[in-house]
């Protein structure tokens, strides 16, 4: 989204490919599209916006975080080069830290992630 609260602030348009659910009044009720599962932790914490543990990892291209239990996540990446993987200590790390330490991580290196029907994929997604 764009802050359009001054008059200097220019005319911005771009097609994101999301859509939106309307109240009666025509105002943006809720942006669809942009719907990521949380994790869960088994002591009852969600934890939401997780980009930040790529934030140090400038050999992923794309990445998903699929959580299969509390305690099992498998994360997909889609690198640069398929057969050179140096951040995934860092992201370890990011996780070990913001997380949890008593999580197991898989990585899965893939060539794509599978996309939905509006062109995006879910960063976070709970099968559980």
């Amino acid at each position: 989204g764009s802050s359009f609260n001054n008059s200097s602030t220019f005319f911005i348009n771009y097609d994101t490919g999301d859509l939106v659910l309307l109240d009666k009044k025509r105002n943006v009720k809720k942006v669809l599209g942009r719907e990521d599962d949380v994790l869960y932790l088994p002591d009852g914490r969600k934890i939401g916006r997780l980009d930040h543990l790529f934030k140090d990892a400038p050999d992923v291209l794309e990445s998903q975080i699929i959580q299969e239990s509390y305690h099992k996540l498998t994360i997909k990446i889609r690198l640069i080069d398929r057969n050179k993987f140096d951040s995934k200590q860092t992201i370890l790390q990011e996780i070990e830290n913001r997380i949890s330490k008593d999580i197991e991580v898989h990585f899965e290196i893939v060539d794509n992630i599978p996309k939905q029907p509006n062109g995006k994929f879910k960063f976070v997604l709970r099968t559980f």
